[in-house]
């Protein structure tokens, strides 16, 4: 991190809401989404001549199963963390693109299932979605909204009907995620250049909000956006479904003309809607870079979290803990994340575990009685 970047860091930290409780957040981003969706496809890629190799998620991400949760909900209710059991914000992709549908009519349209039905073709059954109830009962884990599906999928259907021959093999192994064209990531999902993108992503968002009442039977309380690409309107779209807290990365980035404007935010600042941000300033993501001792890392950001007297907010995305294509990816993910818990315990016997929902309603029930 840049001298900047520290500072901006600091002066976060600062500013953020105050409490003299340890209290600790965990967001993980991408549930639901299919994001690579075998080992088959990245090898016919990978024959094809597509170079995978410069992004984790392309040979690691996928669609979590039934072990993958089994095996996450073993180390939530261990034995060891019995009186202080930790709890995971999932934030969900509601959707995935009908690959069938939408190559029928020569990508002129854009189609989605559920994710649910995208569990229900891949296994024969509604196993995982069972498991995900399970986890909601048991307070393991607690589902928040990340989008109606991860990819931007009008600038999308315009690079597939281009014949861009790499997206196109991609497509035929329903996969949407390989890299970047001209420097422009697809997987901004909320990120538009016209009033056409702006209205198919507005209602994208009503829609992928009406999905997660539908699957889950409650309404969210907060959002991210996928890449933590978002402006104003956005947040006005949010507000209109109730979302009351949009969660973030130090940085929110907003479109502008060939870049991104950078925002700076902090836990407890409000927009003008009265919506509350919390910041993540901390980031646990061994898939990313294994030879990186993140449990030291996170470790770090909640002494300076704590100092500054504010929530511990930790970012960890699905990848760490699928293993569909690699099982070794989520044993040694997991045993990491189950280090870092203990750890966190040991030296804060105090803390308290989360969901981002239950933090934004201690900030907003504080700035109430202030």
């Amino acid at each position: 991190m840049s001298i900047k970047g520290h500072f901006n860091f600091y002066l976060s930290q600062y500013k953020g809401f105050k409490t003299n409780r340890k209290i600790v957040v965990i967001e993980s981003d991408d549930w639901g989404s299919i994001r690579m969706p075998s080992k088959e496809a990245i090898n016919n890629l990978q024959q094809l001549g597509i170079n995978l190799s410069k992004n984790p998620y392309n040979l690691i991400d996928t669609l979590e199963n039934v072990e993958d949760l089994n095996a996450l909900y073993e180390i939530i209710d261990s034995k060891e963390f019995k009186h202080n059991k930790p709890k995971i914000t999932f934030n969900f992709i509601l959707a995935n693109p009908d690959f069938d549908k939408i190559k029928k009519e020569n990508w002129e349209n854009y189609y989605y299932e559920k994710f649910t039905t995208t569990y229900y073709k891949r296994d024969g059954n509604n196993k995982v979605k069972d498991l995900i109830d399970c986890g909601i009962e048991s307070k393991f884990i607690k589902p928040q909204f990340h989008g109606r599906e991860h990819i931007n999928a009008l600038q999308w259907l315009e690079v597939l009907k281009t014949d861009n021959s790499d997206f196109r093999n991609a497509f035929n192994e329903k996969c949407f995620c390989i890299d970047t064209v001209n420097n422009k990531n697809l997987l901004s999902a909320f990120e538009f250049q016209n009033p056409k993108e702006e209205l198919f992503i507005e209602n994208s968002i009503n829609e992928g909000i009406k999905l997660f009442k539908e699957t889950f039977n409650f309404s969210p309380k907060s959002a991210v956006a996928p890449r933590h690409v978002w402006n104003t309107k956005i947040e006005q779209v949010f507000y209109q479904n109730g979302i009351k807290q949009i969660q973030s990365s130090l940085n929110q980035l907003i479109p502008a003309i060939n870049d991104y404007q950078n925002v700076q935010h902090f836990t407890g600042e409000q927009n003008s809607l009265k919506q509350l941000y919390t910041v993540r300033n901390a980031y646990f993501e061994p898939a990313y870079n294994p030879s990186i001792n993140w449990v030291k890392q996170v470790l770090s950001k909640a002494q300076t979290a704590f100092l500054f007297k504010t929530p511990l907010i930790i970012s960890m995305h699905r990848l760490n803990f699928v293993g569909g294509i690699n099982e070794l990816n989520r044993f040694n993910n997991l045993s990491q994340f189950k280090l870092l818990i203990s750890t966190l315990i040991k030296k804060y016997p105090d803390i308290e575990f989360m969901h981002s929902d239950e933090l934004g309603k201690i900030i907003n029930n504080q700035n109430v009685r202030n």
